[in-house]
């Protein structure tokens, strides 16, 4: 995912023309719980989240306060609630904004 999202956020997945499309696709795709946009109201410029077989994951090309970066978590049998994962998502978030004047 972190290699897809960063050619995604160069325009080298296939063309620009393709990654542009792809982008706008992900722009409205799912987070879990909402906990994406609940944490990181602007900025999530294309998401994607999964579940399957006791695995859940969330995935995203986010942009804001001068970084760009992707962010992907995949948990496997860990009941998280809605507000867990919110903060683990500010969590991280802070933590890559902070180390990336």
């Amino acid at each position: 995912m972190a290699t897809f999202y960063t050619l995604l956020a160069q325009r080298r997945l296939a063309d620009t023309a393709s990654s542009t499309a792809i982008e706008t696709l992900l722009a409205k795709g799912c987070a879990i719980d909402g906990a994406l946009f609940d944490a990181i109201p602007a900025g999530v410029r294309a998401r994607k989240c999964g579940t399957a077989s006791g695995f859940v994951h969330d995935s995203a090309l986010i942009e804001h306060d001068k970084v760009r970066y992707v962010m992907v978590y995949l948990t496997k049998n860990l009941p998280m609630s809605k507000i867990l994962r919110t903060q683990l998502i500010k969590d991280l978030d802070g933590l890559i904004v902070a180390n990336n004047p």
